[in-house]
């Protein structure tokens, strides 16, 4: 899936790169300045809802953990795969007030720490 919606952001980056400069504003210049991954989708569109789209990193990255662009928190990648883990899959599970403690600990048990 994320070759796939790389080589789709290609294709937009060569459209966009074919219009007339007069055509372009600063938001999509900037976008299409430099290569980015759509890694995952992000939380409304998994739960079906309209959200942002994906999570995405620039690339290439000097950072050795590329922040998530399009995270609300601004989490790094490791850090959001981390609190995936540790909330069994479902990172979103930090902020609720009642959770499916139970469920949790079904999911995390077992899981070796990162």
């Amino acid at each position: 899936m994320v070759v796939e919606f790389f080589e789709e952001w290609l294709k937009e980056q060569a459209l966009s790169s074919s219009l007339p400069e007069e055509e372009k504003d600063a938001a999509e210049i900037a976008y299409f300045s430099q290569a980015r991954l759509e890694i995952m989708l992000d939380v409304d569109t998994k739960l079906g809802d309209s959200g942002l789209g994906a999570y995405e990193v620039l690339v290439p990255s000097v950072a050795a953990d590329a922040p998530l662009l399009g995270h609300p928190q601004r989490l790094s990648f490791v850090t959001y795969v981390r609190t995936s883990c540790r909330w069994g899959g479902f990172p979103g599970l930090e902020f609720e007030h009642t959770r499916p403690e139970e469920m949790v600990r079904d999911l995390t048990t077992g899981l070796l720490p990162l």
